[in-house]
């Protein structure tokens, strides 16, 4: 009796375990897929790529995991240096979310939020030693009001709006 038990469990974690590989989603190298009229594509294909894309190393490490859903990155995307340090994280839901950088000394790089697939809202930069670099904020992919850029000490480089950087671009 015991005997069958133990048979029965294991085809019923068995098909389990079938059924659940079989309805994974789709993972493709990040040599495979393309950029064509703002959207990514896997091949040749003519349908839009959905499902993650994944590359690493030579060494083995991880270099990029990607979410991908109707040819646009979806969800959350991971970029990684070669020593394993985080890159860049991507958080975007729909176009909607916010994207951050490191340099490789693991100090943060910049953080840029997006709202519809555009930049909107406070940009910011830094240095290596993690001091701010520049801040500005953006609305609809535009920069815009004010501006502040440091030196790597921390004291003020310049500041403005951007509406005033512009105008002294045009005078050049």
């Amino acid at each position: 009796m015991k005997r069958y038990l133990y048979l029965t469990v294991f085809v019923v974690l068995f098909l389990l375990f079938i059924l659940s590989c079989g309805s994974g989603e789709r993972v493709v190298n990040f040599s495979e897929i393309h950029l064509k009229n703002g959207l990514f594509y896997c091949g040749n294909e003519d349908e839009p790529f959905t499902g993650k894309v994944l590359d690493y190393y030579e060494n083995k490490q991880k270099k990029v995991e990607e979410d991908y859903k109707d040819g646009k990155i979806n969800t959350k995307s991971m970029y990684w240096y070669g020593n394993g340090q985080i890159k860049v994280e991507l958080n975007l839901i729909n176009g909607n979310g916010i994207k951050k950088g490191w340099h490789e000394n693991g100090a943060k790089q910049y953080e840029v939020p997006y709202k519809n697939w555009k930049t909107h809202g406070k940009y910011v930069e830094y240095y290596k030693n993690g001091k701010k670099k520049f801040e500005v904020n953006y609305e609809d992919g535009k920069a815009c009001g004010k501006f502040t850029e440091w030196e790597k000490n921390g004291w003020i480089r310049s500041e403005g709006t951007m509406k005033e950087m512009k105008k002294n671009d045009n005078k050049k």
